[in-house]
């Protein structure tokens, strides 16, 4: 017999009833992540319906009666599934409402800067006294002892500018003022003592704020979104700790005043200064941000309830789980073929090629060290890391990378434009490196003495307002700066790729797609089976409530001599029986 309990009582059915639950395959969907979920169904308006659903037809009970309702759906005493019961409509009669298998944070479509995602108070005066400075010590405090922390939830690593040239909003007062160009043209500045630069005094004494902002781990935002009812953070496991997304903007920031980037709040009493990471985010969807991280390393978010389980893609092709699976007469077997694997990121882009003559170094220090002393376009291929080096200028000793290194190129096929895509593409960017040099004071690179640089992620502007882009990245640790002269200064370092400016190798995981060390072989097995041709069978199969309540659809199924992977399937819940369920199946 079936039974739904809505909000832990059992809830009145008419005999007719039919709940037609449909359950979809996460793995071959990387738009969104599906759930179960079911079409439209009556419930008698009985009184104890009415209660449950707290009288929903009642003018008075409007602002509660579309709100999710707790609810286990049973059959001969099994729960098949559990998750939430929404209104529809209410009629005199009836309550028609419709069933979701997952119970999702409430904020998921809801914009990332308006999610709870988390907070830092900083240190205040318990008198209630506002002290911006104790702010600040306690601010750089944290970010100093984060650099050097594996398991530190954000990091702030020194970002560059491109093109930044001079300030536009000149300090009438002081119109020469150095920090002005600074401020622009830097992000997360750090001195070599390995000190945050929060604010400088300039010439004339005025003080001038300098930007923080801020890199935030990937592991702690997933963590912030689910909860503990994630079963696996895949981005919490092995060198994926490292991924962050580097925030490009807050509220609080401007380039022609002081303000800090935090807010002051008073709470108890006392005026706290608080940073909310919901500030830094971009102007995209907490649903659509997990969808897009999902790609990076080939994953799938498996949903039942209110739990969630992320799986690597290939993880789930090789789990060696079976259960056998009787059709009914009238299937239908046919050959499905290969979809292409597009994988690769939204906005990726080669950049500009020097047009000049590309010469072999070891590393991105050597380059630097022949093109100091160059006055003309000349570009240097880094062997370690994968980059290259180009002059963009005759006169300015500005340096540009793009990707352009040897890998094994995939084979391109003609499109006969019939063949469908399997879209791996993911909707962000990762950052890129560049050579720049150290803050305001590095000498002119044919003027002889100390010469310092960072390599480091360089990006376009800091925008006006909340952008759009998720900008990744690696945190690398502590660095070498490239020196040539006297002791080597360091700084925390960010990148898209596992090695550093000198060629050394950092761990075996890179953001770079390249076929030989990138992400593409995380995806390599199961683009694989993506792309071969594969038998597909639909038809009816009989599933008792046990079997509904043990359907796991990572398992694979058994029938016909083969195996196969649940699509979707289609079953309808009666009152006294299970009707047999609509199932399409992919060998695998």
């Amino acid at each position: 017999m079936l039974q739904i309990y809505t909000d832990g009582q059992l809830t009145d059915l008419p005999d007719d009833i039919s709940i037609d639950l449909v359950f979809e395959n996460p793995l071959f969907n990387t738009e969104r992540i599906p759930a179960t979920y079911s079409l439209s169904y009556e419930l008698p308006l009985t009184p104890r319906n009415r209660a449950i659903f707290g009288n929903p037809d009642r003018v008075a009970a409007a602002g509660d009666r579309f709100r999710d309702h707790p609810t286990r759906i049973l059959h001969s005493g099994i729960e098949i599934v559990s998750g939430v019961q929404t209104i529809e409509e209410v009629t005199a009669q009836a309550i028609t409402v419709n069933f979701s298998g997952s119970v999702l944070p409430e904020w998921i479509n809801k914009k990332m800067h308006k999610a709870p995602l988390g907070e830092v108070v900083l240190s205040y005066f318990l008198s209630g006294q506002d002290s911006e400075q104790i702010a600040i010590t306690d601010y750089d405090g944290m970010l100093r002892g984060n650099q050097g922390a594996d398991n530190a939830p954000f990091v702030a690593c020194p970002v560059a500018i491109k093109d930044s040239g001079e300030v536009n909003e000149r300090d009438p007062d002081n119109p020469e003022d150095i920090f002005l160009t600074t401020r622009k043209s830097f992000l997360n500045l750090v001195d070599q003592n390995l000190n945050y630069i929060h604010r400088q005094t300039g010439t004339n004494g005025k003080s001038y704020m300098l930007k923080i902002l801020p890199a935030v781990k990937v592991w702690y935002l997933f963590e912030q979104i689910f909860g503990d009812k994630l079963d696996r953070n895949v981005f919490k496991e092995g060198e994926w700790t490292k991924l962050c997304l580097q925030t490009l903007w807050h509220p609080e920031y401007r380039l022609t005043d002081n303000l800090p980037p935090w807010r002051s709040e008073m709470q108890e009493g006392i005026n706290k200064k608080i940073i909310r990471w919901a500030d830094f985010m971009p102007d995209v969807t907490v649903a659509d941000f997990v969808v897009e991280l999902l790609k990076l390393p080939g994953c799938t978010m498996f949903i039942r309830g209110d739990r969630f389980s992320v799986e690597y893609n290939d993880d789930v092709l090789q789990r060696e789980v079976y259960r056998d699976l009787q059709l009914e007469d009238g299937y239908t077997i046919s050959r499905e073929p290969g979809q292409k694997y597009v994988l690769g990121y939204s906005n990726a882009s080669d950049g500009e090629q020097a047009e000049a003559e590309i010469r072999e170094v070891p590393n991105v220090v050597e380059g630097m060290q022949r093109m100091d002393g160059s006055r003309f376009v000349t570009a240097f291929r880094s062997q370690c890391p994968p980059q290259v080096l180009q002059a963009d200028s005759e006169s300015v000793p500005h340096l540009t990378v793009v990707k352009a290194y040897q890998a094994e190129e995939d084979t391109e096929e003609e499109d006969d434009g019939e063949t469908s895509t399997y879209d791996m593409t993911i909707q962000a960017e990762a950052v890129q490196c560049n050579v720049r040099r150290w803050w305001y004071n590095d000498t002119d690179l044919d003027g002889g003495g100390i010469i310092e640089r960072f390599y480091i992620p360089e990006i376009e502007k800091v925008e006006a307002k909340r952008p759009d882009t998720i900008l990744l990245g690696l945190y690398q640790g502590i660095q070498n700066a490239i020196r040539y002269q006297g002791m080597t200064w360091h700084y925390p370092y960010l990148a898209s790729t596992n090695y550093n400016a000198y060629g050394e190798r950092l761990g075996d995981l890179s953001l770079d797609m390249d076929t030989l060390s990138g992400l593409a072989r995380l995806h390599k097995g199961f683009k694989a089976w993506i792309e071969k041709d594969k038998l597909t069978v639909t038809g009816n199969a009989i599933f008792t409530a046990l079997d509904l309540h043990d359907l796991d659809l990572r398992d694979k199924y058994c029938t016909l001599g083969r195996r196969f992977l649940i699509r979707t399937m289609n079953v309808s819940l009666k009152k006294n029986r299970i009707e047999p369920a609509e199932v399409e199946l992919v060998e695998c």
